[in-house]
């Protein structure tokens, strides 16, 4: 495992919380992201379901968020 594996968001307990395997894979990894990193890629998949057309967005926010977006739990910097 390399040095920025230590700051993976999905690396913890020595585990990967995202991959089913038994080593990390470090930075050849595709998941291998800072917390930061991860919360702004949230944000921009946000910004862009919010600018869609309300039956798209509706549509969307249904089903992967379950109403979440609409009730207002995904607020702009904390996706």
């Amino acid at each position: 495992m390399d040095e920025r594996a230590k700051t993976c968001f999905a690396y913890k307990s020595g585990k990967c919380r995202i991959l089913d395997i038994n080593r990390c894979e470090g930075s050849g990894c595709g998941f291998c992201k800072t917390e930061e990193q991860v919360m702004q890629e949230r944000a921009e998949s946000l910004a862009i379901i919010e600018a869609m057309e309300p039956m798209h967005r509706d549509a969307i926010d249904e089903k992967y968020f379950k109403g979440q977006i609409a009730a207002g739990f995904y607020k702009k910097g904390t996706a």
